[in-house]
This record gives structure tokens, C-alpha cells and sequence, in this order.
């Protein structure tokens, strides 16, 4: 079958995640610094974090630690990773971590919008969406998933890549869901729980879209062991609404919502899990466990399975 495919390459805008001029020193934090941190940092985790039982052991961790002075007198960078691991070692959440303002006065770690290209194969009625970036929370990546969307939005079946995608914010993952529903047929996509239960959020598609929808369009996710929080939570709403068809291998279970923080203004920065997100109605989230594919393949193979998959499709319909 003669295929003819036209790939559009999105310009990702990028910028730096910290600014040039919060750059870390090599010099280690004074003790009065350290003490400070760690204070705010326990607190927040009992404050905040979902499951009190565990925010309560992260804080007795982080007080025994500081107790016998092993977070003074380290680079920033290095007690960043020393205090991860610390509280990696009570439990096991992936999305817990402390890192510092890197930098040498250049600008820092580069992010793009998220979304790389699109290829639409005319042969097969197919598009193939690439996003192995991070979701960010701005206008580029709402941007680009719109556009993406209006690209494919005339196929027959649609291939969202999310091989390698760290997640980022929600939001995105939503836009994208609401291109597979009619309007009107909003969706109850997860649920979202504090720590004070009364306080849980609904998260569903949106009633409004641009452009034209694909609710007729069949979907299939790639993921693999890397895919993992917001990137995994649109894997997992959609396979929930028997909406999509998720082809790779299993991924690598971050779903404990949460948000970065700065105390003081300092050289350490926290992300502090807020939000434990689930299935609606249910207690089952992805967390610890990952986002299990419908047809496990070997890495490397995911798109072509689901091609395979495709052409199989095609075939029956003639």
C-alpha cells in the first residue's frame, strides 16, 4: 500500500526552568540555613502530603538526620540528593524530591512545550503525535496541544507517543482527552484527594475544545518505564474510560500530584506531593504501581505494534 506521510515539526519554545542569577554555590549551606530548611520542609510534608502516617515518619527522618548533623557541611546539590534519598528510604515516592538552583550563570535546564511533531499517513488514515517533553503549565504548551490536535484532527486513528514524557501539569492531559468526547459528553477523568479528604477535586474534559474533535477516532498511547506522572495520568484516564489503547511497557508510577516550593528563598528547592489521584469512585490509583499496558511489547517496538494493530483494523473493515 502506497503511504504517503507528511511530518510537521513543532518549534518548541523553550525557557529556563531558574533564572541565571539563582545560581548554587559551591559552598555548603550554613547550619542556621540547613535547620531552617529542614523545619519548613518537615512541616509542609505533614501539612500537606496525603497520607499523615507517612508525612509524619518523613519529618521523625529528617529531625533524626539533622540530629546527628548529617546535612550540614554539603554542597547544596549534594544535600539536595542526600535528603531525597533519606526520605526515598522511609517511603518510596517518586515524586519526592529536593534538588538545588543549578547554574553557573547561564541559563538552566532547558524545557520544551512538550510536543516534538506530527505525521500524518494519509495510506492509513493515521496520525502520529510525538510529546516525549514535559507538560509545562503555559501558553506554548496549551498551544501546542491544540494544534497538534487540529492537525490530527481528520484521522481515523490517532497515536499520541508519550515514550520518555516526565508529565508536567494535568491540564494537558485533559486538553487532549476532550478531543475524544462530543460536546456535552464531558468525562469524570480523575479524582484528586489531600490530605483533608473534604477538600478532594474533580478533574473532568473540558466542555469546550477549538477545532474540530475526534471522537470517532480510535487512540493508542505509547508508553514505557520513563512515562511517568501527568503523562501517566492521561494514559490511565483514558484506558478508565475504555477510551484508548496503551501499548509499551508498564510506567513508572508517579501519582501523588504535588508542588514545588522554596523556602526562604534558598538554594534547595522541594517538590512536596499534595494530591493523590485516582480512578473516579475508587480508591486505585497509579502510584508505586504504574499505568500497565493493554499489549506489552518489547522497547523499541511500541509503534510498530500499534500499527500492526492498526492494519488489522483496516483489514476487517474491507
Amino acid at each position: 500500500m502506497f503511504s504517503r506521510i507528511v511530518k510537521f515539526t513543532l518549534l518548541a519554545a523553550s525557557f529556563s526552568l531558574f533564572a541565571a542569577e539563582a545560581c548554587a554555590s559551591d559552598f555548603p549551606l550554613t547550619s542556621p540555613e540547613v535547620d531552617s530548611f529542614i523545619g519548613n520542609l518537615g512541616r509542609s510534608l505533614v501539612d500537606h502530603y496525603p497520607f499523615p502516617d507517612i508525612s509524619r515518619s518523613y519529618d521523625a527522618a529528617l529531625q533524626s538526620h539533622l540530629s546527628h548533623g548529617d546535612y550540614y557541611n554539603l554542597p547544596p546539590c549534594d544535600l539536595g540528593k542526600k535528603i531525597t534519598a533519606d526520605l526515598q528510604s522511609v517511603h518510596s515516592d517518586k515524586h519526592l524530591h529536593v534538588y538545588c538552583r543549578e547554574g553557573d550563570g547561564s541559563p538552566g535546564r532547558l524545557i520544551s512545550s512538550g510536543f516534538q511533531s506530527v505525521e500524518l499517513d494519509s495510506a492509513h488514515h493515521t496520525a502520529y503525535i510525538q510529546s516525549n517533553g514535559s507538560w509545562d503549565n503555559d501558553e506554548y504548551t496549551y498551544t501546542a496541544a491544540f494544534s497538534v490536535m487540529q492537525l490530527a484532527g481528520r484521522s481515523h486513528y490517532i497515536i499520541i507517543d508519550l515514550r520518555d514524557n516526565v508529565g508536567g501539569t494535568g491540564i494537558i492531559g485533559r486538553i487532549l482527552a476532550s478531543y475524544f468526547f462530543k460536546p456535552g459528553e464531558e468525562q469524570f477523568f480523575i479524582y484528586g484527594y489531600p490530605k483533608d479528604r473534604s477538600q478532594g477535586i474533580q478533574e473532568w474534559t473540558f466542555p469546550y475544545v477549538p477545532g474540530h474533535r475526534s471522537e470517532n477516532a480510535k487512540l493508542y498511547i505509547l508508553v514505557n518505564k520513563n512515562t511517568f506522572s501527568a503523562a501517566e495520568g492521561f494514559a490511565f484516564g483514558m484506558k478508565n474510560l475504555h477510551r484508548a489503547t496503551i501499548i509499551g511497557q508498564t510506567t513508572a508510577g508517579g501519582g501523588i500530584a504535588g508542588m514545588q516550593v522554596s523556602f526562604d528563598g534558598g538554594e534547595e528547592i522541594a517538590f512536596v506531593p499534595t494530591k493523590m489521584l485516582v480512578a473516579p469512585h475508587t480508591d486505585k490509583g497509579w502510584d508505586g504501581i504504574g499505568v500497565v499496558p493493554d499489549y506489552v511489547t518489547e522497547v523499541g517496538h511500541e509503534r510498530e505494534k500499534a500499527m500492526q494493530l492498526i492494519e488489522e483494523d483496516i483489514g476487517r473493515m474491507h
